[in-house]
């Protein structure tokens, strides 16, 4: 729910089919609705999630790319222990090291892959 005052049954929603004439006298129902998320939004997580995988299990090495999620195992100047932070280039020439933008601590660090997981 927004911060609107309304509960879903009262918000109005208009669903025009002007120019498709194929939907025309279509019926909408309320599950075939969904309201996104608005910058600015309040949005809350339910539950926290941390994926851990089983113990003594050790991943096959991969090479890191562009968008990997990964944490950061060990202080990084500014950047705590434990901090995700996302690959936004990996360095030419160097397959071991990347640019990880840590949002939460807004800064970016160029960092090995040993410190980060």
């Amino acid at each position: 729910d927004g911060d609107d005052g309304q509960t879903p049954s009262q918000r109005a929603v208009i669903v025009t089919w002007d120019g498709i004439p194929g939907l025309k006298n279509s019926k909408v129902t309320r599950d075939m609705i969904v309201r996104t998320i608005q910058n600015g939004d309040a949005v809350e997580s339910l539950v926290n999630l941390e994926y851990r995988t089983k113990p003594g299990y050790t991943p096959p090495p991969a090479p890191l790319d562009v968008t990997d999620l990964v944490r950061a195992t060990q202080d990084l100047g500014s950047v705590r222990s434990g901090t995700y932070g996302t690959v936004v280039a990996v360095v030419p020439g160097e397959p071991d090291r990347a640019v990880v933008s840590f949002a939460n601590q807004l800064d970016t660090v160029k960092v090995h892959k040993s410190h980060i997981n």
